[in-house]
């Protein structure tokens, strides 16, 4: 399945769920997961409307988002999963 047919399913899930529960779909932010994702698809991803993203290893993120947020500097980058205490200083 292709980036952008993930995307859409998973954006009409949201929709479905948060209407079956008398919630507003556009309050829901969908956070995607960009681990072990390169960044040719992460920006695919950006492409398709995108604009939240997590990553889990401060190393890789390092390595990948740097370019991709001068490219697109709207971007969320949140950081997800457990953090090691030396690696605290380069994630913020």
């Amino acid at each position: 399945m292709t980036i952008a047919k993930n995307i859409e399913r998973i954006k009409s899930a949201i929709w479905d769920a948060a209407t079956a529960h008398g919630r507003d779909p556009n309050a829901v932010t969908l956070v995607a997961a960009s681990k072990t994702v390169a960044p040719i698809d992460i920006q695919a991803a950006i492409d398709m409307g995108l604009r939240t993203f997590g990553e889990n290893r401060v190393q890789e993120a390092a390595y990948k988002w740097p370019e991709l947020r001068e490219a697109n500097p709207e971007i969320e980058l949140h950081l997800i999963g457990p953090l090691q205490s030396n690696k605290v200083r380069q994630a913020v």
